[in-house]
């Protein structure tokens, strides 16, 4: 005995018969036949390689939009043939979201919108944030970001307070407006204790130390060095709810703790580098960056700069990156590069740190960048746009500026490596090192080569792995940088650096060499240390108003001097430089360096910005000439400069 339908099942079914029978007349186009609710050919709604016409499909969901002469009970036949139930109905759109048989949402959109009751039916596709900065500067200058995938890095994080960047330099320009609320001095720590200098510093520069870490390079050498490089970091940006001037920090969400260990031309020493590192891994840095260096052509980090070694050695909860230097275009001793080229610099060289090359836009190794297995990964280097701030009228001006070398690139790294931390601040540095060679571009040849190291980085892929990485139930603990504005005066400063390393026979200290000298470094006689003589007072007068101007480029013919052109706004510089092939010397270990051969040096070009418009001016900028006099039995060691 067959059981009686229920009334709704026999209304329902009942409209299904009907349906069936009204709908070729009342859907039939002249001259065509119409669809059935069963049966309805797909419409010519192709699919792209993806599977999609309009990107990723949200599994097992549909979108469709009734005409208003659909009743309830079309819409429930409509659904019951399809296999659709009603999620919920869009507000604006009135439109519904049903389930859909997954794998066929292309299908049954395709016969369901061509129903006569439909409107529309479409998938439910995939949305993602892509947080991409509005800063005035970053679509049309800051090709790096885009290129190793920040917008979706952002989307994972743009950093936390909680991860300080210590940034080893020349310090920071505290009042530019990308940068003004993007530094903090390390929790209950005084101004003067994040400056490194002991006199006596260089000519030109206040023999007086600094007592703020304030980028004073604009007084006397024209070079805000620590400022470009913090800009990279942590300028500001409209991703972080700042305003759209300038440039988008990699990070902005981090804080800056700035350690002045350079004077205002540059150069410093390794003994106040190896305190500043210790203060910066005893007061909560979680990366420590240092975009400067010196070669060091014989012998380890270890014999030849053990202080450094140490100091390196015992900030283990940090993350170390350093420049792996501009020697890779010349064909011989230069005066910045007096050992020759793709010898190794400390502290690059050093255990525990990871060097970085430089890349261009390309995707290309730039040629200044150093070749040695000391470059652990390589980052864009090339043509950097940053914060800057130039001397205008005997003010300080802020601004942006674009500089190339493996200083720019270093803080790249630097950067992501804070990243990574702020989404899972219980990774230890080598875990961060880990993922960011295993995640990196590879470019040269393939693996690891000198070049670019274990790849250009990635930071999209980074965050990513960092982010998927299990968090330690003990993680290291943060520390929050506290900001105590000041408005003390810069006097400049100066230090010159002597190394006198102990001699290893030979070209590589370990098993496995691959590099073998030809001949024996020649040295200047002995008889004590040449020092750098420059003339020059270093003052500092805050501005009430900063401009924020944009860079345009002048590029100068290339000269036997190293010149640089001052122009009127915008401004956009670059540096270029031109390789001269030289045969290749590369140690098998890290840390092992060799001699360099000589032959002529490079040219350099660079623009630095100027403020305002101004009459053309040009000037030399300060190359520091002078080297370690050692005994002729010992390598040349160069004194400390930024990159």
């Amino acid at each position: 005995m067959h059981q009686r339908p229920s009334p709704r099942a026999a209304v329902l079914l009942g409209l299904l018969l009907t349906l069936a029978l009204i709908l070729p007349a009342q859907a039939a186009p002249f001259g065509s036949a119409a669809p059935t609710l069963a049966s309805t050919p797909p419409l010519a709604l192709q699919a792209p390689g993806n599977g999609s016409p309009a990107g990723e499909i949200v599994p097992g969901r549909l979108i469709v939009k009734f005409r208003p002469n659909a009743s309830e009970g079309v819409i429930e036949a409509i659904a019951s043939i399809h296999g659709m139930q009603r999620i919920k109905t869009l507000r604006a759109s009135r439109a519904l979201v049903m389930t859909a048989e997954e794998g066929r949402e292309l299908e049954i959109a395709a016969n369901v919108g061509a129903l006569p009751w439909v409107e529309y039916a479409v998938p439910d596709y995939r949305v993602y944030s892509s947080l991409v900065p509005t800063d005035q500067l970053y679509g049309s200058n800051q090709w790096d970001l885009p290129l190793i995938g920040m917008p979706a890095a952002w989307d994972v994080t743009v950093g936390s307070t909680g991860i300080p960047v210590a940034v080893l330099d020349m310090g920071i320009s505290m009042a530019h407006p990308d940068l003004d609320t993007q530094w903090a001095y390390a929790p209950g720590r005084s101004p003067a204790e994040h400056v490194f200098l002991t006199p006596p510093l260089s000519s030109g520069c206040s023999q007086t130390v600094p007592t703020t870490p304030e980028d004073d390079g604009w007084t006397v050498s024209g070079t805000t060095h620590g400022t470009h490089v913090s800009g990279t970091i942590a300028a500001e940006s409209t991703i972080d709810g700042d305003g759209n001037a300038g440039i988008a920090g990699m990070a902005p969400g981090v804080r800056i703790m700035p350690l002045k260990v350079l004077d205002c031309k540059g150069s410093g020493s390794f003994s106040d580098v190896a305190d500043a590192i210790t203060f910066a891994a005893d007061n909560g840095a979680r990366v420590i960056s240092m975009s400067l260096g010196a070669q060091i052509s014989f012998g380890t980090c270890q014999t030849v700069l053990p202080q450094l070694q140490t100091a390196i050695s015992s900030a283990s909860g940090a993350v170390v990156v350093a420049a792996a230097g501009n020697c890779g275009a010349v064909g011989g001793p230069t005066p910045a590069c007096p050992a020759g080229p793709d010898v190794p610099e400390a502290p690059a060289m050093c255990t525990g740190v990871m060097g970085v090359g430089a890349t261009t836009s390309s995707d290309t190794l730039a040629s200044f960048s150093t070749k040695n297995n000391t470059v652990d990964i390589s980052a864009p280097g090339a043509s950097i746009m940053s914060t800057f701030t130039s001397k205008v009228g005997g003010q300080p001006s802020y601004g942006y500026l674009a500089l190339s070398g493996t200083s720019m690139a270093t803080p790249h790294v630097a950067a992501c490596a804070a990243l990574m931390l702020s989404i899972n601040s219980g990774s230890s540095p080598a875990t961060v090192e880990q993922i960011l060679k295993q995640t990196s571009v590879d470019l040269g040849t393939g693996g690891y080569d000198t070049s670019y190291g274990a790849g250009r980085l990635d930071c999209q892929g980074a965050v990513v792995a960092a982010a998927s990485q299990p968090t330690p139930t003990a993680g290291t603990p943060t520390a929050t940088l506290t900001r105590t504005p000041t408005n003390t005066p810069i006097p400049g400063v100066t230090a010159s650096a002597t190394f006198t390393p102990t001699p290893t026979p030979g070209c590589g200290s370990k098993v496995g060499s691959a590099c073998t000298p030809t001949a024996t470094p020649t040295q200047p006689a002995a008889g004590g240390t040449a020092t750098p003589t420059f003339t020059g007072t270093a003052t500092n007068t805050p501005v009430p108003s900063v401009p924020t101007n944009t860079p345009t480029n002048t590029v100068i013919p290339a000269t036997t001097t190293p010149t640089a052109t001052f122009t009127s706004l915008p401004a956009t510089p670059t540096q270029t430089l031109t390789q001269t092939p030289a045969a290749a010397c590369t140690p098998s270990t890290k840390g092992t360096s060799c001699p360099g051969g000589s032959s002529p040096t490079p040219t350099a070009t660079g623009v630095p910005q100027a403020a305002t418009a101004t009459p053309t001016q040009t000037q030399t900028p300060a190359v520091p000439t002078e080297t370690s006099v050692l005994p002729s039995a010992t390598p040349t060691n160069t004194p400390l400069k930024k990159f």
